[in-house]
């Protein structure tokens, strides 16, 4: 108050996003990593044997309701290792 150059006006842009869902990241940290892949082999259950617990989902990255070596083969593919930055389009 009193002051000659009051008030001031500063123009701020805040732009807030949603994350982008990426596949095998599944502690969601940005990045595939071994975390990741301790999860993801907690969910194997080998051809044509379904998967039965929900959580595991995530693992069947190629759709087909099992988690064999074709989702090993997705995973693979979107490893980042520790800080990498994970890609959202990786089994794509």
């Amino acid at each position: 108050p009193g002051a000659s150059n009051t008030p001031q006006t500063v123009v701020v842009n805040l732009t807030v996003t949603n994350p982008a869902n990426v596949p095998c990241d599944f502690d969601h940290d940005g990045d595939v990593d071994q975390v990741d892949f301790g999860r993801f082999q907690a969910c194997l259950t080998g051809v044509g044997a379904p998967y039965t617990d929900p959580a595991c989902a995530g693992g069947d990255l190629n759709e087909d309701l099992d988690v064999d070596a074709g989702d090993t083969d997705l995973f693979i593919q979107c490893y980042t290792g520790p800080g990498g930055d994970a890609d959202p389009l990786c089994v794509f």
